[in-house]
């Protein structure tokens, strides 16, 4: 339920709920992925990187994870770092070459901007 309250953008809605579920699974990488992504959508971008690491922490294969970390990295400065989560969650997912490819124009747009 929590994570389909994320999706329909009802973040604080949700994370009474995903600290709940992590109250009681504390090693749940679903759970603190979906916890980062509420913190995100309420703008508490270090709180959510830290969301992120938790869940790469428990399950490092998630390309989303990756993704949304770089999203994280991205608004708070971290160029470098972000540029370097979306090519492992481009590593992760390369079948989704057209998302993952939308996704890193999305991030790095205005570093082409700046060219």
């Amino acid at each position: 339920m929590a994570a389909a309250l994320v999706e329909l953008g009802r973040p604080a809605e949700a994370l009474p709920l995903l600290e709940q579920n992590l109250s009681i699974d504390p090693e749940s990488g679903y759970a603190w992925h979906f916890h980062g992504r509420a913190l995100m959508d309420c703008k508490k971008y270090v709180e959510a990187l830290e969301s992120f690491e938790n869940a790469l922490e428990y399950n490092p294969e998630n390309a989303n994870t990756w993704f949304y970390r770089s999203i994280a990295l991205h608004t708070l400065g971290e160029i470098q770092e972000a540029e370097k989560s979306m090519k492992e969650a481009a590593s992760l997912d390369p079948v989704n070459i057209g998302l993952t490819a939308s996704r890193y124009l999305t991030i790095f747009s205005d570093l082409l901007r700046r060219t």
